[in-house]
């Protein structure tokens, strides 16, 4: 097969199979195309171009935060639950403990770590898992700080880092 493969003038794999059954080849010979490599071939590839990674447009300091909850358990077993925050413009985190994980509990809390020395965010993005995709937050949060919230839908998500994002929001996407 190799000898046919270099007679023919080392064609593609995809067109060498087309071609060998017209020639009455064997199927299970057809198929074993797929498993042999021609060294010649081999050392001829051109590199494949790689692409760009997705550039975002630039963004001002509180322009866009993302919030997540987490629960951390360390090894003396107690639990903790505590607040990530992170400006998306400048990469600047924050994160803060919390005694309760209620809707208008976080109101305080981000008006408390957040919003008193940086001011009210343009956006808020968060996962769907977490309070702030309650009625109390989405209705009335708006409506306060004038802060557009947006959820990422939870069957999309997939890990890329800094962020969970897949750029599919939920269509209730609140706020100015």
């Amino acid at each position: 097969m190799i000898r046919t493969h270099n007679k023919l003038g080392h064609p593609d794999s995809q067109i060498f199979g087309h071609v060998l059954p017209d020639q009455g080849w064997d199927a299970t010979a057809i198929e074993g195309i797929k498993d042999t490599h021609c060294p010649s071939c081999v050392s001829n590839i051109k590199p494949k171009i790689s692409r760009p990674s997705h550039l975002t447009n630039p963004r001002e300091f509180n322009e866009l935060i993302t919030i997540d909850g987490v629960e951390w358990t360390p090894s003396q077993g107690t639990q903790y639950y505590f607040y990530h925050i992170l400006d998306s413009g400048t990469n600047f985190q924050i994160a803060f403990r919390s005694a309760q994980r209620t809707s208008s509990h976080l109101i305080q809390l981000i008006n408390k770590h957040w919003i008193q020395w940086a001011g009210p965010p343009q956006r808020i993005m968060t996962d769907s898992a977490g309070e702030l995709n309650f009625e109390v937050v989405v209705m009335n949060f708006p409506n306060i700080f004038k802060v557009r919230i947006s959820s990422l839908h939870k069957f999309l998500f997939k890990p890329i880092g800094k962020w969970e994002s897949v750029n599919v929001m939920e269509p209730y996407s609140r706020g100015c």
